[in-house]
């Protein structure tokens, strides 16, 4: 199994949330990412592991976190 975090580096695509063009955002994406993974929790964490899965398998995400089971 392989998930990833948030893809907060979407907010980069929007000049209005670009974080790295402007810093003053930075605070402001972060809450938002917050926000959003409240919600998605509340609503279904099992979901959630699913979407955090899928977009591993995009590639997309900032770290990607792998699950291995060794036979021994």
């Amino acid at each position: 199994m392989m998930m990833t975090d948030f893809p907060i580096d979407f907010s980069l695509a929007n000049p209005l949330t670009n974080y790295v063009r402007d810093g003053k955002v930075g605070k402001s994406c972060h809450g938002v990412r917050v926000e959003i993974e409240n919600l998605m929790h509340a609503i279904s964490p099992e979901k959630t592991v699913v979407l955090y899965e899928a977009l591993a398998n995009l590639g997309l995400g900032r770290a990607l976190t792998a699950v291995l089971s060794v036979d021994s």
